[in-house]
């Protein structure tokens, strides 16, 4: 069965990019076919339409209580979301079920345990951690969040370190994130939000600077961080839509090669 599973999934994977349809044949008499209708894949099963997306995705196969399951995952296309996962089970008696996808804009990962699929997204900073889980007998749950808590003590070696990849990184560092607690105060909560969104970070010179966005707002959201190594300081600023870029310190006491970065981030609004 192992050995039929990776035939499918292979042939799904090498073919999906281009093929007009793909049908998988069958599997405990159920028939699956991914088809391309009007720019959008369209799942059926056993000749009855069950989801449509732009992007539809099979993950992985497996067995769970039995009865084989296809993890797939569903996106709108874009870069703002990742796609979020589904499951088709497909007894041997009975009609193919289908339990998703989740409501969730997050990258999520699962893991098979037992007689039961959990899926988790990142534990982030100001959200924590969502999991849900899904069984033969009730499809698929949420479990509840857990709350985000800052682990990593290395302080500002973690730039030595690099450590720090992504910007909301910088909220699991115990020092640094007390130090932009301090600075921002009650723009704190903002702040985060905005740069635990979609992001990217480098390394210059031993210093770190990351910049993000919220999700489907780009260019009316976002936020950047400069971490200098030298003087062992946060510099912050963020904008909400609408309104004017706030600066953490002031301009005057930023670094050249910070104001640098905060010139070129805020040329975009002039």
């Amino acid at each position: 069965m192992k050995h039929f599973i990776g035939l499918v999934i292979g042939g799904l994977l090498a073919s999906g990019s281009y093929a007009h349809a793909i049908d998988i044949k069958k599997i405990n008499s159920h028939e699956i076919l991914l088809l391309k209708q009007d720019f959008e894949d369209v799942l059926k099963i056993d000749g009855r339409e069950m989801h449509r997306n732009s992007i539809i995705l099979f993950d992985e196969m497996t067995t769970v209580s039995g009865i084989p399951i296809i993890i797939g995952t569903s996106s709108a296309g874009g870069n703002a979301c990742d796609g979020s996962p589904f499951v088709l089970s497909l007894p041997i008696d009975g009609k193919a079920k289908l339990d998703g996808p989740l409501d969730s804009c997050a990258y999520i990962t699962h893991e098979v345990v037992n007689d039961k699929i959990v899926f988790s997204s990142p534990n982030l900073p100001g959200k924590g951690q969502d999991k849900w889980e899904w069984t033969a007998e009730d499809g698929l749950k949420s479990i509840g969040t857990t709350e985000f808590k800052a682990s990593d003590s290395s302080g500002w070696n973690a730039l030595r370190e690099q450590v720090i990849s992504n910007p909301w990184d910088v909220f699991d560092n115990v020092e640094i994130s007390a130090q932009i607690k301090q600075l921002l105060g009650s723009d704190f909560d903002k702040f985060q939000t905005i740069l635990t969104g979609v992001g990217s970070g480098e390394y210059a010179r031993g210093d770190y600077f990351g910049q993000s966005c919220t999700p489907h707002s780009c260019t009316l959201e976002e936020a950047i961080i400069f971490l200098s190594y030298s003087d062992r300081k946060v510099y912050a600023a963020y904008k909400l839509n609408g309104q004017k870029i706030k600066v953490f310190p002031v301009v005057k006491e930023w670094p050249d090669k910070a104001k640098a970065e905060l010139r070129s981030w805020a040329s975009k609004w002039k």
